[in-house]
This record gives C-alpha cells, sequence and structure tokens, in this order.
C-alpha cells in the first residue's frame, strides 16, 4: 500500500503543477505586473502591431530609419506601446482598488464582437481564426481579454471624470491646464478653388 501511495501523490503533484503553469500561460508571459493585474508579451505584441501597421504597416525599412533624436522609429513607437502598456496596467490596480465591476451589458457587447469575428473571419471555427490571430501573438482568448482591459480603461475613466471630462473637470482647470500647456491662436482661411472646367465625358 506504502509502494502505491507514493507514486500516486507524486503523479498528482505532477498533475497540479502542470494545471498551475497552463493556468498562468494561457495569456502568455507576463512582462508587467501589479498586485494581481498582469500585462502578457502577447497583448504587447497586438498593441504594438496595431500601432506599427497605423503608421507603415509590414514595411520594415521604415521602422530602421533614424530620426533626428538619434532613434530608430521602432524604438519610438516601442517606448510609445511601453508607456501606454504602463497606463493600462495602473488602471487595471486602480479599477480593482475601487472595487469597480464591468458591467454586463460591456461583456455582453464584447463576446457579441468575438462571436462575430469568428463567425466571419474563420466561418465559426477557432482553430481557423486563432491561426489567423497568431500572427499578431494572441488567440480568441487574449483577445477577448484586450477588449476586457480596454473596455475597463474607458469605464474607470468615465468612472473618475464622467463622460469626457465634463461631469468632474471644471472649465477653470481646462483653462488652466491649456494656458500652462498650449498656445491658443486665430485663424482665417479663404477658400479659393477654381470652378471645375468638364468637357463632354
Amino acid at each position: 500500500m506504502k509502494n502505491l501511495i507514493r507514486p500516486t501523490a507524486i503523479f498528482l503533484a505532477v498533475v497540479l503543477l502542470a494545471i498551475s503553469l497552463s493556468a498562468c500561460s494561457s495569456m502568455g508571459k507576463p512582462v508587467m505586473t501589479l498586485e494581481g493585474n498582469e500585462i502578457t508579451e502577447n497583448m504587447y505584441r497586438l498593441w504594438l502591431s496595431r500601432v506599427k501597421g497605423s503608421y507603415g504597416g509590414s514595411d520594415a525599412s521604415i521602422w530602421d530609419q533614424t530620426t533626428e533624436e538619434g532613434k530608430t522609429y521602432n524604438e519610438i513607437f516601442t517606448g510609445f506601446v511601453r508607456q501606454n502598456a504602463l497606463t493600462f496596467l495602473s488602471a487595471l490596480h486602480e479599477f480593482d482598488r475601487l472595487g469597480l465591476k464591468l458591467p454586463k451589458e460591456k461583456t455582453d457587447s464584447i463576446d457579441k464582437t468575438m462571436k462575430e469575428m469568428l463567425k466571419e473571419r474563420a466561418g465559426g471555427n477557432k482553430d481557423q481564426l486563432n491561426s489567423m490571430l497568431s500572427a499578431f501573438g494572441v488567440n480568441y482568448d487574449i483577445l477577448r481579454e484586450i477588449y476586457v482591459i480596454e473596455e475597463k480603461l474607458a469605464y474607470l475613466k468615465d468612472y473618475l471624470y464622467g463622460e469626457n471630462g465634463t461631469e468632474v473637470i471644471s472649465e477653470n482647470l481646462k483653462n488652466e491646464y491649456y494656458t500652462n500647456n498650449y498656445v491658443r491662436i486665430k485663424q482665417i482661411f479663404f477658400y479659393t478653388a477654381n470652378k471645375p472646367v468638364t468637357d463632354e465625358n
């Protein structure tokens, strides 16, 4: 009996360890953590793909170009995404600290978006969609979690400042901020377009 107990105990320990490791890695390798919240490498890769896609896409030669400050565009945009990721992580921490919960209609909307994407992009085949998403470093579950994070950030912003900051931030405070950080100018635009000339076609 003793001979049976020891191998069984070892087997159970290995199974429990495997379960815990798979749970930790389901969203990818954490690169930033703050009291239970984390940003993973996969999330970071998707955000970087979004930014790079907006400013130059897959043309690798753009990202190696150096600016006047001596930094490559890759370094600049990577730093930009890193700073945004830190903002997201801080917002998640504040969201939990305030005891906020994402309304059900928000999560329902996310799930609806995910189901529509699954149907439209992959004909309902989750493996096929995951294969497509892998190019951006994510899968179905990680992408859904990213949408949840972004909704939490928007919800926290409205909770703290009201919609578009209209409920909490006074006009005096806005004017003080603009005065300290911006210069206001007035412009006059003269419309000078010529009358088009057309032929019989």
